[in-house]
């Protein structure tokens, strides 16, 4: 997978949660950790292909964001896709 496909489905899997601007700037914030990468590689290098070891700890970091706002908003059902939240 390439570096912008990656933020399309980074963007995708959190669509819910937060907003495309928020996403995008977790995104920079991971990569710089976790890869010493300047946020800009994103636009500079786009057909960038992540190695699976590269993939698999961005998405790694994907799940504990999901799981992190799953416990924030604890108490409520959210249906992806359904807009259906329930107390």
């Amino acid at each position: 997978m390439t570096l912008i496909e990656y933020r399309s489905y980074f963007r995708l899997k959190l669509e819910f949660i937060y907003k495309v601007e928020e996403s995008d700037d977790l995104l920079k914030r991971i990569i710089k950790a976790y890869f010493n990468w300047e946020p800009i590689k994103i636009g500079l290098e786009p057909n960038y292909v992540l190695s699976q070891k590269e993939e698999e700890r961005l998405n790694l970091a994907l799940n504990e964001l999901k799981k992190e706002t799953s416990s924030v908003h604890s108490g409520k059902l959210f249906i992806h896709g359904s807009g259906v939240s329930s107390q």
